[in-house]
């Protein structure tokens, strides 16, 4: 766990919602909107490597949809 700069402990294993700085933070590390985040979080729940497996596979569903 970490310290962030908002003086919270975070655990960036599980993906929280709750605050505009938490949005921020994991729309950036995936590089995908909030809308498209919070759907990839109904999909498989909080966690950090599920969501980022959920992206990774509707990313590379997209590129071989557009071939």
């Amino acid at each position: 766990m970490s310290i962030s700069g908002h003086g919270a402990q975070s655990d960036r294993r599980r993906i929280h919602l709750r605050k505009d700085f938490e949005i921020q933070y994991w729309t950036g590390v995936f590089g995908v909107t909030e809308a498209i985040l919070r759907e990839a979080i109904n999909r498989v729940g909080p966690s950090a490597e599920k969501v980022r497996e959920q992206l990774s596979r509707a990313s590379r569903a997209g590129r071989s949809e557009a071939r």
